[in-house]
């Protein structure tokens, strides 16, 4: 159905100028905030101005409402997919993007990973990544990708630790 676009009522315009078509009927009983960007304009005709995201993982967020799957999504665009699950709270497709990102944690992105996860409050990915991190705490100790913990006071305990890899 969003493939073909028959019957769309609702275009989602981007920063580029591009549109995506949608079925407001399936926005309502599967994406509320969707659904209430819909209703909440004043106009029907009226697209619905989507900023700061790539109409191509939109794209994916559109298709994962209407079929619960993701198709083809890149290794690549999984950050980014992640931030407008979030943004957009399509909490199925978030734990579906968590999920595959702790698929491809490893020590030399763990660190990146569990900023991710902080970020975007990502438990699972967190933990996931936490465990890297202590499997190979020295090894991380000696890299230059350590540095960014310093940006993210809150991974630090009270005692200025990251569950036993010192600060």
């Amino acid at each position: 159905m969003f493939e073909t676009e028959s019957k769309a009522d609702v275009v989602f315009e981007f920063d580029d100028g591009s549109k995506l078509m949608a079925h407001s009927q399936i926005l309502y009983a599967r994406a509320d905030l969707l659904w209430h960007l819909v209703d909440s304009r004043s106009n029907d005709d009226e697209p619905i101005p989507i900023t700061g995201v790539d109409p191509k993982i939109f794209r994916q967020l559109l298709v994962y409402v209407y079929s619960n799957q993701i198709m083809d999504l890149e290794d690549s665009l999984l950050k980014d997919t992640l931030k407008a699950s979030d943004q957009h709270e399509c909490f199925g497709l978030k734990r579906t993007v968590e999920i595959r990102l702790t698929e491809l944690l490893t020590p030399d992105n763990a660190i990146d990973m569990l900023i991710l996860a902080d970020q975007y409050h990502c438990p699972l990915l967190r933990e996931e990544a936490m465990w890297r991190l202590l499997g190979h705490a020295k090894r991380i100790q000696k890299t230059a990708h350590r540095k960014k913990l310093k940006d993210s006071p809150a991974l630090y305990d009270e005692n200025g630790a990251l569950h036993g890899v010192r600060a």
